[in-house]
């Protein structure tokens, strides 16, 4: 089986995927944890779901990572994708719901891949993975079981509907990843669907170099394609100047501002998010990574992931510049040993974030003065900025400092009680 390395933008998108599925079934469970155990303490059942859906998986593992995060140890086995990496975040949350929150959540995963070959590497690295047990191949109807993995070799355009019926299930939390490869991309139409989903996080891919490289061609077959894409013919106008003077950055953000924005219409009680990620070696889109919720806690623990994800990148291209430039000058004889170590110095860090917590505070107590609310209607208000919840946290601790809002505990459940403008009771 021939394994591709996995790139440095892939290598990101991963960091994501797994850091926010950590946090997206960490609040689920959260969320969840008291009504459990109230029914389990009476003696009811608890039912709760959470389904992993990745709809095109490719192998499921790579050779070897081409960039390391610094500090960051080569690992000798399996670099694992998006399909095994899905499911360990489901076991994971398996095991927290069982050890923290003590209660049992189901968990189930659906996989599809088009490509026969790939298809078969694909079952073979689940079965190195340990999970082949689990596995069940291109059942007739879709409905996994707890802990089942329904691996279908199918286009995903044409089994969506039946995979979205699993998801409008009762009790049932979804996370997708929507990655296509190659130059087809996602029909809007599909996306949509999906989006709007109240209990669904979406995470989607827009291959931005492929759009590029088809939006250039005088094809009207990949135009109108494209509009599929787009959800209608506005791109077009958006993209006219192409070749002209405009900065290809500037084009770049107008059109994922406009994708983006065309996903907000689906739901305007969604949360868009989108972060670009750039060549190893240049300064030049390559995808836009797009990330929808319904939650305003997921929102902002988004802001936190996207920010360590950009981070991640800038680091790793800084370290793979640095040593291809290294390489360079060993090979010319043109540093001496003092300088090729100082070239060898870590990428440099960013200090704290900039946030005036004070600032933030004002703006909470201005919007909810006199009034008695619960933290997550204070992360709902701030679920489209950039702030953290950690930040919000603390922004209410101050507001308690300074006697202008009152509450027991940091709990979801308890209420918020702010004073009126002014401080009067």
């Amino acid at each position: 089986m021939h394994l591709d390395e996995r790139d440095i933008q892939t290598k990101v998108k991963h960091l994501i995927l797994s850091d926010y599925m950590g946090a997206w079934s960490g609040i689920i469970l959260s969320g969840l944890s008291n009504s459990a155990r109230a029914r389990l303490k009476r003696g009811l059942s608890f039912e709760s779901r959470l389904v992993y859906v990745d709809g095109f998986s490719y192998k499921g593992c790579y050779s070897r990572d081409v960039e390391q995060l610094p500090n960051e140890s080569k690992t000798a086995g399996p670099v694992w994708g998006s399909p095994i990496l899905g499911v360990q975040a489901l076991d994971r949350a398996r095991e927290q719901a069982r050890t923290r929150y003590e209660f049992d959540v189901d968990t189930a995963a659906i996989l599809v891949e088009q490509d026969s070959g790939t298809f078969q590497d694909l079952l073979e690295n689940l079965r190195m993975a340990g999970l082949s047990d689990r596995v069940v191949v291109n059942p007739t109807v879709i409905a996994p079981r707890d802990r089942e993995i329904v691996v279908l070799r199918a286009d995903f355009r044409h089994r969506y509907p039946e995979i979205l019926d699993v998801l409008r299930s009762q009790y049932t939390k979804s996370f997708v990843l929507l990655d296509p490869r190659g130059v087809a991309g996602i029909p809007y139409e599909m996306v949509r669907q999906f989006v709007s989903l109240p209990s669904a996080d979406v995470m989607i891919n827009w291959a931005y170099l492929n759009f590029q490289r088809r939006a250039g061609q005088e094809n009207e077959a990949i135009q109108l394609s494209l509009d599929a894409m787009f959800g209608g013919a506005v791109w077009r106008v958006l993209d006219e100047n192409r070749g002209g003077t405009e900065p290809d950055e500037d084009r770049d953000a107008r059109l994922a501002r406009f994708y983006r924005d065309q996903l907000q219409q689906v739901d305007p009680d969604a949360v868009i998010k989108y972060t670009r990620l750039d060549f190893p070696d240049r300064n030049r889109t390559m995808f836009y990574l797009f990330l929808t919720t319904h939650d305003p806690t997921g929102a902002l623990k988004l802001n936190e992931v996207l920010d360590d994800a950009r981070l991640a990148q800038v680091r790793m291209r800084w370290n793979r510049a640095r040593d291809k430039y290294v390489r360079r000058q060993e090979a010319l004889g043109q540093k001496s040993l003092f300088e090729m170590a100082a070239l060898r110095a870590p990428a440099p860090t960013p200090g704290s974030r900039n946030v005036d917590i004070g600032k933030l505070s004002t703006d909470i107590h201005d919007h909810f003065s006199g009034q008695s609310v619960f933290r997550p209607d204070v992360y709902r208000l701030l679920a489209n900025s950039e702030v953290y919840a950690s930040e919000v946290d603390r922004a209410l601790t101050l507001l308690k400092r300074n006697n202008r809002a009152e509450f027991d505990s940091t709990k979801y459940s308890d209420p918020i009680r702010f004073s009126l403008k002014g401080g009067l009771p």
